[in-house]
């Protein structure tokens, strides 16, 4: 039976959309709305993005709409929770996809004050929703509009370009790591430790003391040869395994000792969800682009020069 990867990719990142909203309801209207903590033109000045912040879309909604600022936010934060559920149960697919990404990155990355590195992914997952045929597996649409459910030639070409995103974010990372000092002398791994902002566990934060120095040294060589090794999992089957459970351990050891669980979730799903769910069928091949390269390499049949046509069994020859 095959597997709805691309249903579980929809509904997963809905799932994941909708965490930090229910995180941070308490302090939504502290942090984001023009009555919050810090003052929104201050906020403006650092403002790069060509969309709208959450301070600008709800000024619009209260204006436009005749609400007060409260209201408006409530709408804008009901509208946020209730295309999440319209994502996962996969009805108005696209029209939500899109909706929803522009309504995250004004929430969570049109300031960059209040953004890191999971936020910016989410909006890669949104982006890839909106672009691979995600209607048309397991959703109400699918069922509404009888299409036709997705081939497994095109959930491989998705799940073929999710690979390669992957291995250029791995790859570009350990790259980065490599060409500076702090991950070459542990110094990178003691900081991320010992920051005060994050949140370290108190028995490892009791320990940390009595690790030797050498212990930061191997811990960020291996962070580094992880990273840069990554891309090694698209054209070898037998260390794919490996390299990705390590990836997973490494993302567990980062929501543990630094408290970034929204990244932590956002990596390990999309590295499941690429490699480890619904594999690649035997008809095609377990890497995209070798398999694109032996069809460009395969020589061309003659053509018949009496103006019939090719057998196509001649063809596949």
């Amino acid at each position: 039976m095959d597997i709805p990867v691309l249903g579980y990719f929809r509904v997963g990142t809905a799932c994941l959309l909708i965490l930090p909203v229910l995180s941070l309801e308490t302090d939504f209207l502290l942090l984001y709305t023009p009555d919050g903590l810090v003052d929104a033109p201050l906020l403006a000045l650092k403002h790069v993005s060509p969309t709208f912040t959450l301070a600008q879309l709800i000024q619009w909604v209260s204006q436009h709409g005749d609400l007060s600022e409260v209201w408006a936010f409530r709408l804008l934060y009901m509208l946020y929770i209730n295309l999440c559920v319209l994502l996962v149960l996969g009805m108005h697919t696209k029209f939500a996809a899109l909706l929803l990404l522009f309504l995250h990155i004004s929430i969570f990355t049109a300031l960059p004050q209040y953004s890191y590195g999971a936020d910016y992914f989410c909006n890669i997952l949104l982006f890839y929703c909106l672009v691979f045929p995600t209607q048309r597996s397991s959703s109400i649409d699918q069922w509404m509009l009888r299409s036709p459910r997705v081939s497994n030639r095109q959930t491989n070409t998705c799940l073929g370009i999710l690979r390669l995103h992957l291995c250029l974010v791995y790859f570009f990372s350990g790259l980065d790591k490599a060409l500076g000092n702090d991950w070459w002398n542990g110094q990178a791994l003691w900081k991320a430790l010992h920051l005060p902002y994050f949140h370290t566990q108190h028995l490892l934060q009791a320990l940390l003391p009595y690790f030797p120095n050498w212990l930061f040294t191997v811990g960020g060589l291996a962070v580094v040869l992880l990273e840069l090794s990554y891309p090694l999992a698209l054209f070898m089957p037998r260390v794919r395994n490996a390299i990705l459970y390590s990836i997973i351990v490494l993302h567990l050891l980062i929501a543990l000792t630094m408290g970034l669980y929204l990244f932590s979730l956002v990596m390990i799903f999309l590295n499941i969800i690429s490699w480890l769910i619904g594999g690649p069928s035997q008809k095609y091949s377990t890497c995209l682009l070798t398999h694109y390269l032996k069809r460009l390499a395969r020589p061309k049949p003659p053509k018949p020069t009496d103006g019939s046509k090719p057998n196509r069994k001649e063809e596949q020859l």
